[in-house]
């Protein structure tokens, strides 16, 4: 459906030529009366009599005048355009003053006599010609703003729905077009026109994109905000709402970010980033490098998956979500003991019906280190994160890496303890940054730092171009592109 929402002023009816008319109200009423039950009117440009002599009389400054014609310069310019622009209204809506008490300058009668009108020359039907009573002042912008507001509000399923909302900046009190053109800047599918009134005799319209703009700008405010906050799926509500046709290739990365970010890399997931390679030829090292990484994690190869670890952790942190980054952060080192444990010993974990010969084996072989397991009494022939994690401390003495590994786990048993009486694991504690602060020394700053050192030293390459804010300046740049 395309919708043109009309407000009405003293200016969008010219009768006899007169434009200004002190007594607004009563004369278009009298001209409303005169025509309503007319026969043998012409609807040209206007209203007018086939025969002059079957026209009525009304009265105009106290002065008995016969009628001539009706002129409807403006929205006819308007009607004109919209139609050139393939635009042409299936449904108007006409916002008409009716004060009360009633006002001499009130439009509703030109409100009835613009509905005739247009049924007649236009062919819309009367149902589709709706009439929206304006109870106050028009030239008070508070009443405005709530009025339209209100409106706005109650029509938003029907406003939603349309292909197009035309609004005209032009007619009415500039507190009233204003008003609306405020009101309906976050809908989806607007178009507002300027109507020129180029002389007494003639009025042109055409589009105007200054509310455009600025409505563009604002969508750009608010995606660019859900970004940074890593709102993935609000923007695609977003885009959606308004009807943007924003580039297939910014869909994509955002579908693929987003499955990213709730740890649900599929196979549609990798085809997707590898469509975007294909599509891009000035970006075609970033894409090549983002689609590596989307099939590393959906192949859960175990470097990509540490480093999206960090990248997670990190987002929730820069937005104080504490609990849930505190919570990644030994989720990676319970997930990480096997990886170090082969880079340690050089031995692959095979697990058989749920045992490791292997493991057993190198066990056994290290005195000391058999010795330990028979006082624990752990199995092992499995290699659970407590089997390996004791076996790499066992090495903090002997090796670097798990000299690094022992170091950090203990500079984080702190935050492990928080972590534990909190809703991600034992507890109902929340965290804030203070909690942190208190039990790490340099806090969240030093805690990240102190995460990445880890990760690279032991071959996993944190890419910040990969990371969730160079994504979101990636998205950015694709949909200030698209959208100016």
């Amino acid at each position: 459906m395309i919708t043109l929402f009309y407000t009405l002023g003293n200016s969008d009816i010219c009768i006899d030529g007169n434009i200004r008319l002190n007594d607004f109200r009563n004369i278009t009423k009298q001209v409303w009366k005169g025509i309503s039950g007319a026969k043998g009117l012409l609807f040209n440009r206007g209203i007018s009599f086939y025969n002059p002599e079957d026209s009525f009389s009304y009265k105009l400054n106290q002065t008995e005048k016969k009628f001539e014609k009706l002129e409807f310069r403006m929205i006819d310019a308007l009607l004109l355009c919209l139609i050139k622009d393939k635009k042409e209204p299936e449904k108007i809506v006409l916002f008409a003053t009716e004060q009360d008490p009633p006002h001499k300058q009130d439009t509703i009668y030109l409100a009835s006599i613009l509905q005739y009108y247009f049924n007649k020359k236009y062919k819309i039907h009367s149902e589709r010609i709706i009439i929206e009573k304006i109870k106050d002042n028009p030239s008070d912008m508070e009443k405005m703003m709530q009025y339209f507001a209100w409106y706005v509000e109650d029509k938003d399923q029907e406003i939603s729905t349309n292909l197009y909302n035309i609004l005209q900046l032009s007619a009415g009190t500039s507190q009233m077009n204003m008003s609306l053109a405020h009101q309906m800047m976050i809908k989806r599918g607007v178009e507002y026109y300027y109507i020129d009134r180029l002389n007494q005799d003639q009025s042109i319209a055409r589009k105007d994109n200054v509310f455009d703009f600025i409505h563009k700008r604002n969508v750009l405010n608010v995606i660019n905000e859900l970004l940074s906050n890593y709102e993935y799926d609000g923007v695609f509500k977003v885009i959606e709402h308004l009807n943007y046709n924003v580039d297939n290739d910014f869909r994509c990365l955002l579908q693929v970010t987003s499955d990213r970010k709730n740890f649900a890399v599929t196979e549609d997931t990798v085809n997707t980033s590898r469509n975007l390679v294909s599509d891009f030829d000035y970006y075609y090292k970033d894409f090549r490098k983002l689609f590596k990484f989307i099939r590393g994690l959906y192949q859960n190869e175990i470097v990509y998956c540490f480093a999206e670890f960090y990248y997670q952790i990190s987002s929730y942190f820069e937005k104080a979500h504490f609990n849930q980054g505190v919570a990644l952060i030994f989720s990676l080192f319970d997930n990480i003991r096997q990886y170090l444990f082969e880079k340690i010993t050089g031995i692959k974990i095979k697990v058989d019906n749920g045992i490791c010969k292997e493991l057993a084996e190198f066990i056994e072989k290290d005195q000391d280190l058999n010795k330990e397991f028979e006082k624990s009494k752990l199995d092992k022939y499995k290699p659970t994160s407590v089997v390996l994690g004791k076996i790499i401390k066992y090495f903090s003495d002997k090796n670097e890496i798990a000299k690094m590994y022992n170091n950090i786990r203990k500079k984080l048993e702190p935050v492990e303890r928080l972590r534990n009486n909190g809703p991600f694991a034992h507890g109902i504690n929340g965290l804030n940054e203070k909690n942190i602060i208190q039990v790490y020394e340099g806090g969240i700053e030093m805690l990240l730092k102190d995460i990445k050192e880890f990760l690279e030293a032991v071959d996993v390459e944190i890419d910040t171009d990969l990371s969730y804010n160079g994504i979101n300046k990636f998205l950015m740049k694709l949909i200030k592109t698209e959208i100016n």
